[in-house]
């Protein structure tokens, strides 16, 4: 996806699809995949060895499109762009799709032209006599006022998916990857090169793939050349950082410097799983898939609570047990909102829950805002004699929440602040304040409003204020939003089968209770999971948390008023995996 341009031109890109241009007629009207970068990038001659990963590999190319939609939609939801249109004021008019294809550029021409081919008739069609007059063009002559809107429902068909998939790998994955291998490199080198052709465009200037890779070669040789493969993407990766500083809109190298830099000084240069990286300073991971994380049990029915509510996995015989049940969370000492924030009760038809109004505070970590916490204490012992820096095991006593099924329904009102808007799940921790701050210690799952980059994250607040985030991809779609009740379940135990890992799952129900008898309909899914694992960075820290805590808490901020009901945290077995 072409990123925006300082000067308001698309050189790059209008080479580009002069480029695929002629070979598009060449090819009777079907893009043929060439040779990135032109006479300056052919393949050589030298036949490399045989390679031991290969980034066509349908696993491998769902991690590519990943890892660049993490650069260009601060999402891994590279799917979820087949409908993504916007004018970005960089001079090419509406870029739209997977990687961006242009009206300015003749890229978006050539994938409303093969839809018009695979799907004669369509509603894109009647744009193409505007699309052709708009090469070069940053106007939206002919397209406005619906253009916009019949891309976003054009996306619906996967007669048009498949076009821009098409599109996508003749006009850069598949020369990315045909010079890639001739150069002898392995799925990271081969992402690196698509990347870098995706952003650049080929030619042979020295800010296209061409350039580029022909500045890299004059510093390193390619394994095909008899080098060495580490040092040759070093030097393509210092040619391509080069280039990008050459330009504003290009000037923020952390796609190379926080991901593809992090790879390849771990030697990865297979692409294997788990990945994590940052970009623009937000983290990701992509799980492995050799069994980390562990499958996801299929919960096994283990009875209802005395609320009704299932229990996904079953209760540790000796372990702490807390539920408000029918209780005051105003007089119960160990379920209450903090900040002495009183809660009201309220019922819907057979529904019976509580109500409370969000406090306003200065956050410590800087800004203000509106907040509410609904702390679950497993005992009454105030005391935390430890942090996560000399933790025995637990902060305060044996009787914290270790291994635990920690559960609330709950309802938000009325956005105040959209830019921090969320809940949390914390477990394991202490209290978070100034004069501790290490008794913070606590892990969580977040949930987010729709379309937002919080709508899943993994979180770690070891040191208070001091947070680690890292993006989550959703098991199916679901966001917080307005006067929507949710059911949310955070099960984190330890792996009885790795004892180097902790595995934490957030289940939802989107529906949660029956109407006509208020009682949970126990319809739980798999939302999202993170498995924390002893050494792997989060940003900030790489300690496993995998100690018990006195503290569970529900927190939401953002909104107005918050609805809850029903919460709980029980001592579980882990599963056997």
């Amino acid at each position: 996806m072409p990123e925006r341009s300082a000067t308001g031109t698309a050189p790059h890109r209008s080479l580009l699809t002069l480029l695929l241009a002629a070979a598009f007629a060449a090819g009777g009207g079907k893009a043929v995949a060439q040779p990135a970068g032109g006479p300056a990038a052919q393949p050589t001659a030298v036949a490399p060895a045989a390679a031991r990963s290969d980034l066509s590999e349908p696993r491998l190319k769902d991690i590519a499109m990943q890892l660049v939609s993490s650069a260009e939609n601060s999402s891994l939801e590279w799917r979820e762009q087949y409908k993504y249109i916007e004018d970005i004021d960089d001079g090419r008019g509406y870029t739209a799709g997977i990687v961006g294809f242009c009206s300015g550029t003749g890229d978006m021409l050539m994938v409303v032209e093969d839809y018009a081919r695979r799907s004669p008739g369509n509603r894109l069609a009647n744009y193409l006599p505007a699309l052709r007059q708009l090469y070069g063009s940053d106007s939206h002559d002919g397209l406005d006022p619906n253009f916009t809107a019949d891309w976003i429902r054009a996306a619906q068909d996967p007669a048009f998916r498949q076009a821009q998939d098409a599109m996508r790998d003749s006009i850069y994955f598949n020369p990315a990857l045909q010079q890639a291998k001739q150069d002898g490199l392995r799925a990271l080198g081969q992402f690196i090169y698509y990347d870098a052709i995706v952003m650049h465009g080929p030619g042979n200037d020295s800010v296209s793939f061409g350039g580029i890779r022909k500045k890299a070669l004059r510093k390193a040789k390619p394994p095909s050349q008899g080098g060495n493969e580490v040092d040759y993407l070093n030097a393509f990766l210092d040619a391509r950082v080069a280039a990008m500083k050459t330009e504003e809109a290009h000037s923020d190298t952390s796609r190379v410097d926080t991901a593809q830099r992090v790879f390849l000084r771990k030697g990865n240069l297979d692409l294997k799983t788990p990945l994590e990286w940052k970009v623009y300073g937000d983290s990701f991971r992509i799980d492995a898939a050799d069994g980390n994380p562990p499958p996801d049990p299929t919960p096994q029915p283990q009875g209802v609570d005395e609320d009704g509510v299932q229990m996904l996995l079953p209760s540790s015989p000796k372990g702490s047990q807390l539920r408000l049940g029918t209780r005051d969370p105003n007089t119960t000492p160990t379920i209450y909102l903090e900040k002495k924030q009183k809660a009201w009760p309220e019922n819907e038809g057979a529904l019976r829950y509580w109500t409370t109004e969000a406090f306003p505070l200065d956050y410590a970590s800087g800004g203000s805002g509106w907040s509410m916490r609904l702390q679950m204490r497993a005992h009454q012992e105030d005391k935390v004699y430890y942090t996560w820096k000399n933790q025995k095991g637990y902060l305060s006593t044996k009787h914290d929440f270790k291994n635990q099924e920690f559960t609330v329904f709950m309802r938000v009102h009325q956005l105040l602040d959209a830019d921090r808007a969320q809940l949390q799940l914390k477990v394991r921790g202490g209290p978070h304040t100034s004069s501790n701050p290490d008794a913070a210690s606590a892990v969580m799952m977040t949930l987010g409003p729709a379309g937002g980059s919080r709508v899943a994250r993994f979180g770690k607040e070891l040191t208070h204020p001091n947070y680690d985030y890292v993006k989550l991809t959703p098991k199916f779609q679901a966001a917080l939003a307005d006067n929507t009740w949710l059911g949310l379940k955070l099960v984190s135990y330890n792996d009885p089968s790795n004892r180097k890992r902790v595995v934490n799952r957030l289940y939802l129900d989107t529906a949660p209770f029956d109407a006509a008898t208020g009682k949970p309909r126990n319809q739980w899914r798999l939302f999202s999971e993170y498995v924390d694992v002893e050494g792997q960075s989060t940003g900030q820290y790489s300690k496993l948390v995998n100690w018990a805590g006195p503290l569970s808490t529900l927190r939401v901020d953002g909104w107005q008023r918050i609805d809850f009901a029903l919460p709980s945290v029980r001592e579980i077995v882990p599963p056997s995996q």
